[in-house]
Parts: C-alpha cells; sequence; structure tokens
C-alpha cells in the first residue's frame, strides 16, 4: 500500500470506465467499517446521494451513464421490470426504470413487512448487516416481461442475484435477466458463471478487488468528536403533507407514475412553503430516509432548478 491508505488503487484495479463525465476517483471512495468482521473496508459514492450530499443533478447524470449502458445492449422491444435492492440501490433502480421506455413495472426490495400485505418473494442477503429482504408487488407483471434487471449500487460475487433468481423461478416465473450496478467486482470465476447462466452485467466502473481481507490501517476514535460551531444554527423547515403513501414506493408500480408521483409531492409541498424557501445564496439539505431516497432527490433537483442552482 502507499502512504494514502484510502486511495481507490490499493483495495481494487479498476479496468474499465464507462463514464465520459466521472473518474473512477469521482464516484467512489474508500472508507473503514467499524466493528464489522466480514470486511474492514466499504466503498462509498461520493455522487450516488445516499451516504454523502450531492447536487441532485450529478446524482442523475451518473444513473443515466447506467441507463446508456443497459439501453446500448436490451432492444426497445423487450418488455422489461426493473428490481432495485433496498436499500443503497432504490434511487438508482427508480431512475433506471423512469428512463427506460420499455420498462413495464418497477418493484423495489423492503426490508420491512408491510402491513395487510403479502409478501412475494423473500430471500437472504448474506453479505448484508440486516440480510432478510421482502418483495412486494404483481406476479402477473413478472411473468409478463422479457426480461428483468436487477439493480443495485455494487456488485462484488452476484450470489444475491442468484438467491433472487432461485425464489423467483421457485414459483413458476422463467426468463432474461441482467444486473445493472454502479460498481462491478466480480472477479473471473463469477463473471465467466453470469456469462454461463447467459445473466447479463451492466455497470459504470467495472474492477478487480485486490484483497477482500485488507486491512484499513487507521487509527480512529471511539469519542465523538465536537466541531467548533459559528453558532449559525440553520433554519428547519417542518411540514406535513398528506399526499405521499410511506408504502407507495415498496408495493410496485408503473414506472412513470415514480416520477409523477414525487413531482406531485415537491409542488404540493413547495406550495406550502413558498414564503419560506431560500434564495439563492442559501445553502438547502433536502434529507432522504433509508429506503425513501427517489422523490428527496427529485425534489431537491426542482428545488435546485427553481433557485437556479
Amino acid at each position: 500500500m502507499n502512504d494514502n491508505v484510502l486511495t481507490l488503487d490499493n483495495f481494487v484495479a479498476v479496468t474499465q470506465n464507462n463514464s465520459t463525465i466521472y473518474a473512477p476517483s469521482d464516484i467512489v471512495n474508500i472508507c473503514k467499517r467499524m466493528n464489522n468482521p466480514k470486511r474492514d473496508f466499504l466503498f462509498v459514492n461520493s455522487l450516488q446521494g445516499k451516504h454523502l450530499h450531492v447536487e441532485p443533478s450529478k446524482t442523475f447524470t451518473l444513473f443515466g451513464e447506467l441507463v446508456k449502458e443497459i439501453k446500448k445492449s436490451i432492444p426497445i422491444s423487450e418488455k422489461i421490470v426493473v428490481i432495485g435492492f433496498a436499500e443503497t440501490a432504490t434511487a438508482i433502480g427508480h431512475f433506471i426504470a423512469s428512463s427506460l421506455p420499455n420498462c413495464i413495472y418497477y418493484m423495489q426490495t423492503t426490508r420491512e413487512p408491510i402491513p395487510n400485505a403479502k409478501s412475494l418473494l423473500d430471500f437472504k442477503e448474506e453479505h448484508s448487516h440486516a440480510t432478510e429482504q421482502f418483495l412486494y408487488g404483481s406476479v402477473e407483471n413478472l411473468m409478463n416481461c422479457d426480461r428483468i434487471i436487477f439493480v443495485d449500487d455494487e456488485i462484488s460475487t452476484g450470489n444475491t442475484v442468484l438467491n433472487f433468481i432461485r425464489e423467483i423461478e421457485s414459483v413458476g416465473i422463467h426468463t432474461k435477466y441482467g444486473v445493472a450496478t454502479l460498481l462491478n467486482w466480480q472477479n473471473d470465476e463469477w463473471a465467466n458463471k453470469f456469462v454461463t447462466l447467459e445473466i447479463d452485467t451492466y455497470f459504470v466502473l467495472r474492477g478487480k478487488l485486490r484483497d477482500l481481507k485488507s486491512k484499513v490501517p487507521v487509527n480512529i476514535s471511539n469519542e465523538v468528536v465536537n466541531s467548533e460551531f459559528s453558532g449559525f444554527i440553520p433554519t428547519v423547515l417542518s411540514i406535513s403533507c398528506d399526499y405521499s403513501d410511506f408504502y407507495k414506493e415498496r408495493i410496485g408500480g408503473k414506472p412513470y407514475n415514480l416520477q409523477e408521483f414525487s413531482e406531485n409531492i415537491y409542488t404540493q409541498i413547495a406550495g406550502l412553503i413558498d414564503s419560506s424557501l431560500p434564495n439563492s445564496k442559501d445553502t438547502v439539505l433536502v434529507l432522504g430516509t433509508e429506503e425513501f431516497m427517489f422523490t428527496p432527490m427529485v425534489f431537491g433537483k426542482m428545488l435546485c432548478e427553481k433557485l437556479n442552482v
């Protein structure tokens, strides 16, 4: 390892970058995981809008690079169902579904049981800190599609996808499959396995992990570090909106409705807080929560457009 232990090149050898806009170092950073025996390091995407704040337009531009790769490989005549993996990739899945004209249905997994709804599939995501996932939605749409595209932020093997496919086929669904990720770290064995199984992969960055057992030799104090504040306390706007359905994004739907739903929420909330909206000199943080990411991103993008940011 070189002196900068958190340099991407110390952990992965990037072999392909399909982005015409962003360099690998723009897209992904290395962070140390705390108290996780499975892997000591973590890939954190700087532009995804999940772990770090970012301008929404940059996030959607990155997602658009992945959409371009999918469109290169899939004919417009194929009927597509997109399934986003919770919780990190729900917004990516929503964006892809909304951007593919031949996507007939969008679904996402969830870690939360939904009252008065029956899960179509339950499966395990072994590498995750919360392994159990559920899938709600229409079996008919799965039956009637030509291809299912699974969407995640990162793939290192593909075992989660294979688990999912087994569960899908156990209920009588047989179709073509694809996996779309921002980062693809499959080694040759896993990549060849997917080729043999005819599971297509679409990605922005492709590379090979140098060593999954690599340690990050960074000493991090467990004590909370109190930063020096200037005394400025930002304004927090709290508005109640009854348009939103907490479970709407978790139960499946037509992809174009996701964008419309998000824009309608923005329109209603913006109307309520119009007099309190900041001017273009202020900095605004729109904060999404866990699996509910796409709508806050659309909200943030529309707010930026309003403020000419």
